[in-house]
């Protein structure tokens, strides 16, 4: 366990994640937020994807990812997703969306 993500990612070129079975992988939202490239396998939730970094690739066809990834090797591009990711995961902001939620439930 290490609470240094962020300087661990800054020393990555790119993130590679050929998920089989990941549903919505904390880790590729965090390379997000460093603003890596991203290689994320087609089995992974839609909803994992927040920036344009992100490159989708069929999981059975390693010669494409290889050929995708040699393809973006010096063309490190950082986005900024830090708003997108603040409307997203902020803990104030899904609090107000769940009472909200919540309260179309509730009758007084």
């Amino acid at each position: 366990r290490t609470e240094k993500i962020k300087e661990f990612l800054s020393a990555f070129d790119v993130f590679i994640l050929p998920s089989i079975y990941e549903g919505f992988p904390v880790s590729a939202i965090e390379a997000q937020a460093n603003g890596l490239r991203c290689f994320l396998s087609d089995k992974i939730t839609e909803e994992a994807v927040l920036s344009k970094n992100i490159i989708r690739l069929p999981i059975k066809n390693e010669i494409l990812w290889s050929k995708e990834i040699i393809k973006y090797k010096n063309s490190y591009k950082h986005e900024n997703i830090s708003d997108r990711l603040k409307k997203e995961f902020d803990i104030k902001i899904t609090v107000k969306k769940l009472e909200h939620f919540y309260n179309g439930f509730i009758e007084i």
